[in-house]
């Protein structure tokens, strides 16, 4: 194969892929997350929370089900 036919077929693969693969959380959604971990005194439960910042539906935090980049569900 043509070295640059592979190189144009892996930008293309990775550049589908790279939206899926990585998501930003809605801001107002982390900070609310925040407010919420911090106030509960930062429990050890909440595997993969962040007391400040964070991206809770890309880093897949415990209890939290998202959409695209919305926060959905708290179980």
């Amino acid at each position: 194969m043509c070295p640059t036919l592979l190189v144009l077929l892996c930008l293309a693969f990775f550049g589908i892929l790279s939206p899926v693969a990585h998501s930003t959380t809605v801001a107002t959604d982390v900070s609310a997350l925040n407010v919420m971990y911090n106030s509960m005194n930062s429990p050890s439960q909440l595997t993969d929370w962040k007391s400040s910042g964070g991206d809770p539906c890309g880093e897949s935090w415990k209890g939290i089900k998202c959409s695209g980049s919305s926060v959905t569900e708290m179980l």
